[in-house]
């Protein structure tokens, strides 16, 4: 990926900063829903070290399947293959809290 910035109406878009607020925002998401869903499954029964390890593994690995359309659009973006406002909507969708 040569280009690393693309600009559109409102401005440049960092295709490497969107993908890193996305990939930061999906971790604090992931991390929150982990801690709620073991709490919950807490609550019901008594969790060994291995059942926690296999919650935490589900929910980073549904995260990295959610984000991955949006993180390869923005690449698409970037090689010139998709136009930026596909970039604004991956950033207005995933991006941004």
């Amino acid at each position: 990926m040569d280009v690393v910035s693309v600009e559109n109406d409102e401005g440049v878009v960092d295709v490497r900063a969107a993908k890193n607020r996305i990939r930061e925002r999906g971790a604090r998401i992931c991390e929150t829903e982990q801690e709620r869903a073991l709490q919950r499954l807490r609550e019901r029964t008594d969790l060994s070290d291995d059942d926690e390890a296999v919650v935490r593994n589900l929910a980073e690995r549904l995260t990295e399947q959610l984000l991955g359309v949006p993180q390869s659009q923005l690449d698409s973006v970037a090689d010139g293959e998709t136009d930026t406002e596909t970039a604004r909507i991956a950033l207005e969708l995933f991006g941004e809290d």
